[in-house]
């Protein structure tokens, strides 16, 4: 045997001998690393966390509930150029190779040679199957171990999974920068626009995050983005996916974003908030933040805008008529000239850009500003920004003094606001200010309001919630006022005492005298309730004490008609679980929520059906699979009969409405509240000039001020007081405070609406009456005083047994209470 043939023979047994071994080792490492695989068949059941939306009524989104902001979209809805641009990113071999792409490895090892040498970070050779297998059944760990067993995965998942299903994953879990999982998140919150919006430039942009999703955010590094978008849009035409002149006018578009930024979520804080706490009670937090429920509500987006304006505007008109409080903040700046301040600012300016802005303060164009010289008649002030002004004395009317007035012969002092005679008063150098620009250099003197109230729109008819305002600023949900704050509702609790009068046949008319009432209590000593006035009125119609909110008299009728019957409304109707255990309670000693109180009215508007208060409409999961809907009605003759011969019945709908009143009790009570608008302590309310009905409530020493008030088909209530409840002052009431925030609310619900009154029920009669004496008119009774009073049949019989077409009547003195 040659020499030659010796050497090939040894050569053939090493070739062998380093396959054999090669192999060996193939297999010896597959076999170890698949010892500790995690099972692979977790892929063909992913089910990625999907991000929970709640929608308005109208279909705008208020709130989003995730741990990662994610939407799941199938493959086959996901546009061809949105996927070829990620094929080119990322793996272009992608339907031609077995999960691991031998060309990639190959190519990447040929380039690391030479980035080694460069000193550059080595590239990775990652298939979009094998970056699935990471994202889902392995760790992110830069390591040889988690390489190999990701190779293996990415093999064996391609057996089991089709390729669509793989890239399914894929664009529906990578992360793509801005909190974005997957791509419809981030074509949301990049171009807020839907996935079949996107044009080849923004789709290669989404393509080029994957690789640093970080870094290559164009909101931080415009150019390497702008960079990295081009080198997609190359690939996609070098792989032959797009024309050249696709490239060419993809390359030439600027990077445009239209981010779907907060501003664009209605801002509905603590109605979501309420939301979300139904949702998880029902179900759980985790099913909420990761199972893609849809979530259809009853907020009316241009109810709760109304609502929200409505109550800071009345929040702070409030405010400002008890004065200016001082500074925000002050900080240390010597008494001198402007020039010399300014010239020295950068020992000041830190510690005046320092201050944070409070939350309360972002819905309003305020900034701060630092005083640098004030005089009697105007005050230099210096904003943030580098800019100058000046507050004149007369633009500052409002902002009056806290003072006292000292009576000598007593040695009593009462409280009162000074007016403003020069800005030393109020104004030093230093102080922190809040200013609102109102022209050019021009600004106007704000201060953050003290106090805090909520507000509530309701549907009368059905309970749903259109509105809910729970604070002045409510983005900040960690209490809502509306729903949580409890307190003492005083005079707009005093309709159940007189609903349970007409419950029990006593009529408007009825004459109650308003006279001294004195009730002995268990400590020997004796309540005497006073009217608000510190008067006495003697006999007064059951209507003028409801429309005058007079206090004696609602006692003097809980005495006639039982405190158990009134009880049991107030019960009935929600507004206070506990049982009335005195007749202070009927003034509004007990306590409740701004919800109960509104619910416990929309059930006298709607005509004492009973309802309870609802935020969902319908609740979808992520497929459309209906899970709840709150309309449960049932409709008769709904579907047509084949036989076109056969008459037509108008169809009925039954919403299955238990009925807590008689209907024609609710409409008395409707129509003694439209009184308390028309003529007493709600008269502002007259100039929405539409049919209205409600009442003003004001608890002793006017801790809280409250107004629900309705039209047929709108219920609106609004508290305000403060959290830490004190005195909002002597003459502030409901009729002051929370009727001209209602009255902005209801506006908004009446635009381009006629006047239409509430609706009569069957069984009621009407006679003029003189609504001062409950008589018939007489010749000297003022037009202003002549009524329409509404009776119940049975009980219009008996009063008026000798009525005759004149309207002549004498009333029944039976009902007299003494």
């Amino acid at each position: 045997m040659s020499s030659f043939s010796r050497k090939l023979k040894s050569f053939t047994k090493f070739c062998l001998f380093s396959v054999t071994f090669g192999l060996f080792s193939i297999i010896a490492v597959i076999y170890y690393y698949s010892r500790s695989l995690p099972s692979y068949e977790k892929l063909t059941e992913y089910d990625p966390p999907v991000t929970s939306r709640l929608y308005a009524a109208d279909g705008s989104l208020v709130a989003e509930f995730a741990k990662e902001k994610r939407s799941f979209t199938p493959i086959e809805l996901i546009p061809k150029h949105l996927i070829l641009a990620f094929l080119a990113a990322e793996d272009s071999n992608f339907y031609q190779h077995a999960g691991v792409d031998p060309t990639s490895i190959l190519r990447a090892i040929a380039q690391n040679f030479q980035r080694v040498q460069e000193g550059k970070n080595l590239i990775g050779a990652s298939t979009i199957t094998q970056q699935v297998v990471k994202n889902i059944l392995l760790t992110k760990e830069r390591t040889i171990d988690r390489k190999i067993k990701e190779a293996i995965l990415a093999i064996r998942i391609t057996n089991v999974l089709s390729k669509d299903r793989v890239l399914e994953l894929y664009l529906n879990e990578i992360f793509l920068g801005y909190r974005s999982y997957g791509v419809t998140s981030a074509a949301l919150n990049y171009f807020n626009k839907s996935l079949d919006e996107l044009s080849i430039a923004e789709a290669a942009l989404l393509a080029a995050m994957p690789k640093a999703p970080t870094s290559l955010d164009p909101r931080k590094n415009y150019n390497r983005a702008l960079g990295r978008r081009n080198w997609v849009i190359s690939r996609m035409h070098q792989d032959g996916f797009i024309s050249k002149e696709d490239k060419e006018l993809a390359i030439a578009t600027p990077i445009i974003l239209n981010e779907a930024a907060d501003s664009n979520i209605i801002s509905a804080g603590s109605f979501s908030e309420e939301a979300r706490k139904i949702l998880t009670e029902k179900y759980s937090e985790e099913t909420l933040a990761e199972e893609g429920l849809v979530v259809t509500t009853s907020l009316r987006p241009d109810l709760q805008n109304a609502a929200f304006r409505a109550l800071r505007k009345g929040i702070k008109a409030y405010d400002k008529r008890h004065g200016y409080r001082g500074p925000y903040q002050q900080i240390s700046l010597p008494a001198i000239t402007i020039a010399e301040n300014l010239a020295q600012k950068s020992s000041w300016l830190k510690s005046f850009t320092k201050i944070q802005q409070p939350l309360e303060m972002q819905y309003d164009p305020w900034k701060f500003a630092v005083i640098l010289e004030v005089n009697e008649a105007e005050a230099a002030i210096y904003l943030k920004n580098g800019e100058q002004a000046t507050l004149q004395l007369e633009e500052l009317s409002w902002t009056k003094i806290p003072s006292v007035k000292l009576n000598e012969e007593t040695g009593e002092e009462t409280p009162y606001l000074k007016e403003l005679e020069t800005l030393t008063d109020i104004f030093a150098v230093g102080d922190i200010i809040i200013v609102n620009k109102i022209a050019q250099e021009q600004y106007s003197l704000e201060q953050i309001p003290e106090i805090n109230g909520s507000a509530l729109v309701m549907n009368p008819h059905d309970g749903t919630v259109l509105a809910m305002v729970g604070g002045y600023n409510d983005n900040n949900t960690e209490f809502n006022r509306a729903t949580q704050a409890i307190r003492q509702p005083g005079s707009i609790i005093k309709p159940f005492t007189y609903l349970a009068a007409l419950e029990n046949m006593y009529a408007p008319t009825t004459i109650i005298i308003d006279d001294e009432v004195r009730m002995k209590k268990e400590d020997g000593t004796y309540w005497i309730p006073m009217n608000y006035s510190e008067k006495f009125y003697g006999p007064t119609p059951m209507r003028i004490g409801l429309e005058k909110s007079r206090n004696v008299a609602t006692v003097r009728l809980a005495e006639m008609v039982g405190l158990g019957k009134i009880a049991n409304v107030v019960k009935r109707y929600g507004v206070d679980d506990k049982a009335l255990s005195n007749y202070a309670m009927i003034l509004g000693s007990a306590e409740t929520t701004l919800e109960n109180i509104t619910t416990a009215y929309a059930m006298i508007a709607n005509g004492g059906k009973k309802i309870e208060p609802t935020l969902i409409e319908k609740l979808q999961d992520k497929n459309g699979k209906i899970l709840f809907r709150r309309d449960n009605s049932s409709c008769t003759n709904c579907q047509i009969a084949s036989n076109k011969t056969s008459a037509i019945a108008l169809p009925e709908l039954s919403k299955n409405q238990e009925q807590i009143t008689d209907e024609r009790s609710a409409y008395q009570m409707i129509s003694l509240l439209e009184g308390v608008v028309e003529r007493g302590t709600a008269w502002r309310a007259r100039s929405l000039k539409k049919p209205m009905a409600g009442k003003t409530g004001t608890t002793n020493d006017s801790f809280d001020t409250w107004f629900v008030g309705f039209s047929p088909d709108y219920v609106v209530g609004v508290w305000v007081g403060f959290d830490q409840p004190k005195s909002l002052g002597k003459h502030e009431t409901g009729s002051s405070v929370t009727v001209p925030i209602f009255i902005d609310i209801m506006r908004a619900t009446q635009e381009n609406t006629a006047p239409r009154p509430f609706k009569v029920p069957e069984g009621l009669k009407f006679a003029k009456i003189d609504r001062n004496t409950g008589k018939s008119p007489s010749p000297t009774t003022l037009k202003k005083d002549i009524i329409f009073e509404v009776f119940k049949a049975e009980n219009y019989a008996k009063i008026f047994a000798a009525q005759d077409e004149a309207d002549e009547f004498e009333p029944n003195y039976e009902n007299v209470i003494y």
